[in-house]
């Protein structure tokens, strides 16, 4: 399959399902290591009370988590095989809590620098992901390829506990 970066490539059931069961029993414990984050982007303003939990795997070169292992000996080969990796920049597992109704966040850029990007979806839910026209549901083992360096944006859940993914910055 090819992926087109710029427009955006979808590629539901990602992951066999046993690698799938064991990200998401990994990421879905509630021992996970998540830490609290008061702003969704640089922009937010302080009378926005949008908020969600993140657990930075990798980043600067390094595995920051204990998870990083099990995160990247799934994710990496994957993407090599598919041959749109070549450096990894980052890796970030996100969790945005439920709110009575949906809330859209602004739009931002991971980089100001062309970046590949992917999004891989731990559950479905009715949260998704805004890229220039598309709408991405947030179903599980549902990766998302695109350019992070252009405006993209989250969402919360209006029908689920929590939306859980997997961002992936790299070159």
């Amino acid at each position: 399959m090819e992926i087109d970066f710029e427009k955006g490539t979808i590629i539901d059931n990602f992951l066999t399902l046993k690698e799938y069961d064991e990200i998401y029993r990994t990421i879905r414990n509630r021992d996970f290591p998540y830490g609290f984050s008061d702003e969704v982007i640089d922009t937010q303003t302080e009378d926005d009370m949008d908020y969600y939990f993140a657990n930075m795997v990798y980043q600067r070169d390094m595995p920051n988590s204990p998870v990083a292992p099990l995160i990247m000996n799934i994710f990496i080969p994957k993407l090599l095989e598919l041959g749109v990796f070549t450096s990894l920049m980052r890796i970030k597992v996100n969790c945005y809590p439920h709110t009575d109704v949906l809330k859209e966040h602004g739009a931002h850029q991971d980089q100001d620098f062309f970046v590949k990007g992917a999004i891989f979806s731990i559950n479905t839910c009715n949260g998704f992901t805004r890229y220039k026209d598309k709408t991405v549901d947030s179903i599980k083992n549902r990766m998302f390829f695109f350019d992070s360096s252009a405006p993209h944006n989250s969402t919360t859940t209006s029908d689920s506990k929590a939306r859980f993914n997997i961002n992936f910055n790299f070159l």
